[in-house]
């Protein structure tokens, strides 16, 4: 089956999030916060790492961000956006990217973004990398020193396999949290499969990150249609 290498790259990161302690299935509709309740308004007014803007009254998206550019780097599984006005406001030499707006653009820019990272075995390399990626909950320092002590973070193998970005759900947003849904097409061997991934953000240290609390930050499944997303395309 096309579905099996082509999701073989994704699950691998999400397993090594399960082992990492006390790691539980996500639910993609939860809206619970694990961060304390003492520290939600300290993230929140955390302004951006790079000056990006700042949220306003928009808690949700119902029509698609303009990108600026579809950029491909390393051969990753799909392109990732960027725009000046949503991030990533710093690109390092090494090809990671950080820095996004304050707002739901921001996380819906963060999580593609990171979705392209986590599928690039050159920068996934490297334990630092991966563990940037994460913001600072309870589950950190132990997801770092796993990390660490594989000495990457592993991405799976799918060379003839290529994704498309196709939409979005933004299942949910705060000033400190957001869980995004992306879905893309993937295809592999001249089959192709609809694809959802869900990416659970945290607004930690003026930047969105992956939540590193006790459910896992990423989830994905198949799905038979991309009905309820709003499209969001390469060319669209």
């Amino acid at each position: 089956m096309a579905r099996r290498p082509f999701l073989a790259a994704l699950l691998l990161p999400v397993a090594l999030l399960s082992a990492c302690g006390s790691a539980q299935q996500a639910s993609p509709s939860s809206t619970a916060s694990s961060v304390p309740k003492s520290s939600q308004s300290q993230a929140s007014a955390a302004p951006s790492v790079c000056g990006l803007p700042e949220s306003g009254s928009e808690v949700s998206l119902t029509t698609a961000p303009t990108v600026d550019e579809w950029r491909y780097e390393n051969q990753t599984l799909w392109p990732y956006p960027y725009a000046k006005a949503f991030g990533p406001g710093v690109v390092k030499s090494n090809g990671m990217r950080s820095c996004f707006s304050h707002n739901p653009q921001g996380a819906l820019f963060a999580a593609a973004n990171i979705a392209a990272m986590t599928t690039d075995q050159n920068l996934m390399n490297s334990p630092d990398n991966a563990i940037s990626l994460f913001g600072k909950g309870s589950q950190y320092d132990r997801l770092a020193a796993k990390i660490r002590e594989l000495g990457s973070f592993p991405v799976g193998s799918a060379a003839d396999s290529r994704g498309a970005p196709a939409g979005f759900r933004m299942l949910d947003y705060t000033a400190t949290e957001a869980t995004v849904d992306l879905g893309f097409v993937g295809t592999s061997s001249g089959q192709s499969v609809n694809i959802s991934i869900v990416y659970h953000l945290v607004w930690s240290d003026g930047d969105w990150k992956l939540r590193s609390e006790k459910d896992i930050p990423i989830t994905s499944a198949v799905v038979p249609s991309f009905t309820g997303y709003v499209e969001w395309k390469v060319n669209g």
